[in-house]
């Protein structure tokens, strides 16, 4: 369970340093695209509610057929860039803490079955 834990925080990562790098293309004036390589709905399903608690109006992350290697998203905000950043960081902050309550709790399941 926790390497499953720490492969989603290197996922995140990744995916963090590849929004720097991101392929923007203006779509309408207020909506801008993002194509994200090597990232999936996973990553969509993370950002999408944490876009609009950050300011979008509009938000999606679509993954346009099953063989692409990349994840499109499109966002509508007052200011786009730091929409997806603002996500990006509180996705991140909310993995950290799963991560540390599954090694509270494998730390102490494994003192409680050394104490039986």
């Amino acid at each position: 369970m926790n390497k499953l834990m720490q492969r989603i925080q290197i996922m995140f990562f990744e995916f963090f340093f590849l929004i720097r790098f991101v392929k923007s293309i203006i779509t309408k004036k207020e909506m801008r695209e993002y194509k994200i390589d090597e990232q999936g709905h996973t990553i969509g399903c993370m950002l999408r509610p944490r876009l609009f608690k950050n300011g979008a109006k509009f938000a999606a992350c679509v993954v346009v057929h099953p063989q692409d290697k990349h994840l499109v998203m499109k966002v509508e905000a007052d200011d786009e860039y730091q929409c997806v950043m603002d996500a990006i960081y509180s996705a991140n902050k909310d993995l950290d803490q799963m991560i540390r309550e599954v090694d509270t709790f494998i730390a102490h399941s494994t003192v409680e079955m050394d104490i039986e």
